[in-house]
């Protein structure tokens, strides 16, 4: 028995068919590779809102807490959250508060300093907003 053989205009649309799958086959995984995500979200060096966030600390630890010497340099982005100029301070190694800069409302402050370094947020009258701690990479102090 002699086996079956196709007319001649089935095998050209069998042929363009196949041709067709593959071809929309390679563009779909091009697509699925441009989209996939690859990694964690892009850092603008020059964009403090683009940074990691730093949890904030309660402010009632603040009389407790020392800066250590032996971090290494980073950078804090500071951003004010609240309706009022804010101060932003250094604790020192004896938990002392030195000033660094006055942050106006809505605007944001870059600070360099080192890991393992405390910054308080006050309002003018020295009430504490917040604290942050440094970290080894650059990170983001929210305000509010």
């Amino acid at each position: 028995m002699d086996p079956v053989v196709p007319p001649r205009d089935t095998r050209r649309l069998v042929a363009v068919v196949i041709a067709l799958v593959a071809v929309l086959t390679v563009g779909a995984a091009v697509l699925i590779v441009q989209l996939w995500p690859s990694g964690p979200a892009a850092v603008d060096a020059a964009d403090v809102r683009t940074w990691p966030p730093l949890r904030a600390l309660s402010i009632d630890l603040e009389a407790s807490l020392r800066s250590t010497e032996d971090g290494s340099e980073t950078t804090i982005g500071f951003i004010n959250e609240t309706g009022e100029p804010v101060t932003i301070s250094w604790l020192g190694h004896e938990g002392e508060r030195a000033a660094y800069a006055t942050v106006e409302a809505g605007e944001t402050y870059q600070q360099s300093t080192f890991g393992g370094h405390f910054w308080v947020a006050s309002r003018a009258d020295g009430t504490a907003l917040a604290v942050f701690q440094a970290t080894a990479e650059p990170g983001r102090a929210v305000i509010r």
